[in-house]
C-alpha cells in the first residue's frame, strides 16, 4: 500500500531544505503548498530523521518493533521530550501514530510486533468451517487480525 501525495517528493524537499535554511516559516510553507502546517512539520521530522529520500513515495506501511513503541510512549509520558521531539528521536512518522500508542498503552493494551501487512494479499480458498475456526482463535488471542493473517496464510479479512 502506498501513500500517494498531491505534492512531489522534490517540492517537499524543496521547502523543507527553505525552511532550514531560514528563508521560510511553516506557516509560510503551508500556504505556499496549499497543506496544513501540521504536514510541514511531518515533512520536517521526516527529512531530519531519514533525509530527503524519506520524502519520496512510500510502497509499504512502516512498521516499528514493539520495544521502541513501549520507549517512546514511556518516554513521553515521563516528560522527556515533546510529541515532536519523542518522534524525531525515535523516527515516527506522524503524531496519531503515537498518540494511538499512548492511548493503547494507557488502556492497558499490548502494544504489539505485528500490525497487519496482509490486507490485500491474494486469499487462499477457505471452508466455512475452517473460518470459523480462524475466527475463534483470533478472537482467544486478543484479535490480533495480523498474526492470524500469518499463522493460516490467508488475507486480513
Amino acid at each position: 500500500m502506498s501513500r500517494k501525495s498531491k505534492i512531489k517528493a522534490t517540492e517537499k524537499v524543496k521547502i523543507v531544505e527553505r525552511y532550514l535554511n531560514g528563508e521560510l516559516s511553516q506557516k509560510g510553507a503551508a500556504k505556499a503548498c496549499g497543506v496544513n502546517k501540521r504536514s510541514i512539520q511531518d515533512w520536517i521530522r521526516i527529512y531530519k530523521t531519514d533525509g530527503p529520500t524519506g520524502l519520496l513515495e512510500q510502497k509499504k506501511i512502516r512498521q516499528y518493533p514493539k520495544a521502541l513503541k513501549i520507549q517512546a510512549v514511556q518516554d513521553y509520558l515521563s516528560g522527556l521530550g515533546s510529541m515532536d521531539e519523542i518522534c524525531l528521536k525515535y523516527g515516527i512518522w506522524q503524531h496519531p501514530q503515537l498518540l494511538n500508542w499512548i492511548k493503547m498503552y494507557n488502556e492497558g493494551k499490548e502494544l504489539k510486533e505485528l500490525t497487519g501487512g496482509t490486507s490485500m494479499k491474494k486469499a487462499r480458498k477457505t471452508t466455512p468451517q475452517e473460518r470459523l475456526m480462524i475466527v475463534k482463535d483470533c478472537l482467544d488471542h486478543d484479535r490480533n487480525f495480523g498474526a492470524m493473517a500469518i499463522k493460516y496464510n490467508c488475507s486480513y479479512q
